[in-house]
C-alpha cells in the first residue's frame, strides 16, 4: 500500500489552482477542486496506512473499501464482507508517489512503493495501484492491486507526489470501451509502441520485478525487456463526471521467454484537453501454481511511522463517481481489447514469482 506524502502539492501551482475550464455541455469546472481532492486523497492514504502499519490490516481495508471494491487475490474478487477471511500480512506500509484526479473531484488514482511485513518471514516489497471513488462517506477505494518488486523502493521514494489533474474541453465526450479497444488493437500489434506513445510525462509503467518507469522515455527503455505484443480484454471500468479521468481493468495474455503467460491489467487514463494519456499502466501476471515468493530479510532498516500530511485547503465538494457495472467473482470477460505505452525506466532485474498474498 502506501504512506507519507506530507501534503506537498507545490508542483500544481497557484495558476492551476485558480484556473477554470469548460467541460461537457459548457459546464464550468474549477480545477482547484481537483487540487483540493488530491490533497484529501493523500490525507486519506496517510490515515489508512497508519492503521495498517500498526497491524490492523484487515479492519483498515474493510473500513476504506468501497461498495464493490475489487482486489486481485489473485483473481479479481469483491472483498466486501470477506476481509476477515483474507490472509493479510502482519503489517503494511506504503507511500503514494503519484496521484491522478478528475477536475470534478469524484474519481482519483494513486500509486507508489509498499512494504509488507510478516513475523518470521521478513519483508516483501511491492508497488501498488489504487483507484478511489468519492462516496457519501468520503473517499473509498474501488480497486486495489500491485506487483512484487525486487528492492525496497519505499525507503528511497521521493516525499513529494506527482499530481495530475484532468482537463477536458467543452463538448468533448468519449467512449471508454472505444478508448480501450483502440489501445488493445495497437497493443496486439506492438505493445511497446502502444504504451510508450500514450504515456504521460509523469506517468508510470508498472511491471513485476522492475522499478516503475516514468514518462515516455522510461517506458521505451523498460518495455524493451517486456513482451512485444499483448492481448487485452476489458472487463470493467468507469469515468469521472467531468469526463477527464477514467480507469479500466481486464484480462491480459502474452508470450515471453517462459512461454504463454496470463494475468490482468489496470489502466488509468487522464485527459489533457482533447487527448487521452496513460497515467498508470500496470500488468500483473498470475502466480505460478505451487510457487512461493522467497522472503527478504526483515533486518533492513525501514521507517514504519507514517509521517503526518501537511493540511491543505479545505476540499471542495466532489461529485459522486458514476458507478460502473458490478463485477462478479470472478467477473465475466467481455470482448478483447488493446494496450498502452510507458515512461522513464530503470535497469531491469530478474522478475520474482508473483504473489497471491494481498497487501500490495
Amino acid at each position: 500500500m502506501k504512506a507519507d506524502v506530507r501534503g506537498s502539492f507545490a508542483r500544481i501551482g497557484l495558476a492551476a489552482a485558480l484556473a477554470v475550464t469548460l467541460t461537457g455541455a459548457g459546464q464550468r469546472v474549477d480545477t482547484a477542486r481537483g487540487e483540493a481532492g488530491a490533497q484529501e486523497v493523500v490525507r486519506v492514504e496517510n490515515s489508512f496506512a497508519q492503521r495498517t502499519q500498526s497491524g490492523q490490516v484487515g479492519p483498515a481495508f474493510a473500513e476504506y473499501a468501497g461498495r464493490q471494491a475489487i482486489m486481485f487475490l489473485p483473481e479479481p474478487t469483491t472483498i466486501n464482507g470477506r476481509t476477515e477471511t483474507i490472509p493479510w500480512p502482519g503489517a503494511l506500509v506504503w507511500r503514494p508517489d503519484i496521484v491522478a484526479i478528475a477536475s470534478s473531484g469524484d474519481l482519483a488514482a494513486s500509486a507508489g512503493p509498499s512494504v509488507a511485513v510478516n513475523a518470521g518471514t521478513g519483508e516483501r516489497y511491492g508497488y501498488y495501484v489504487t483507484v478511489w471513488s468519492r462516496e457519501a462517506a468520503g473517499w473509498r477505494f474501488i480497486l486495489d492491486t500491485g506487483v512484487d518488486q525486487p528492492a525496497n523502493l519505499y525507503s528511497t521514494a521521493p516525499v513529494n507526489a506527482d499530481i495530475l489533474v484532468g482537463r477536458a474541453r467543452e463538448g468533448s465526450g468519449f467512449d471508454l470501451q472505444r478508448l480501450e479497444a483502440d489501445f488493445a488493437r495497437d497493443a496486439a500489434r506492438n505493445a511497446r509502441r502502444a504504451i510508450s506513445g500514450r504515456m504521460e510525462d509523469q506517468g508510470r509503467v508498472i511491471r513485476a520485478g522492475y522499478a516503475p518507469a516514468v514518462g515516455r522515455r522510461g517506458a521505451e527503455s523498460l518495455l524493451q525487456a517486456q513482451p512485444e505484443t499483448l492481448t487485452l480484454r476489458m472487463r470493467d471500468g468507469s469515468a469521472a463526471n467531468s469526463g477527464d479521468l477514467a480507469y479500466a481493468w481486464g484480462d491480459a495474455s502474452w508470450t515471453d521467454a517462459n512461454g504463454a503467460q496470463t494475468g490482468h491489467y489496470v489502466h488509468v487514463w487522464r485527459r489533457d484537453g482533447t487527448r487521452w494519456r496513460l497515467a498508470l499502466d500496470l500488468l500483473k501476471p498470475r502466480p505460478v501454481a505451487g510457487a512461493a515468493v522467497a522472503p527478504t530479510p526483515a533486518a533492513q532498516a525501514m521507517p514504519m511511522t507514517a509521517p503526518t500530511a501537511t493540511p491543505g485547503p479545505a476540499p471542495a465538494p466532489a461529485v459522486p463517481a458514476t458507478p460502473s457495472a458490478e463485477p462478479v467473482d470472478p467477473p465475466a470477460p467481455t470482448a478483447p481489447m488493446p494496450a498502452p505505452t510507458p515512461t522513464v525506466p530503470t535497469t531491469p532485474v530478474p522478475q520474482p514469482t508473483p504473489s497471491a498474498t494481498p497487501g500490495r
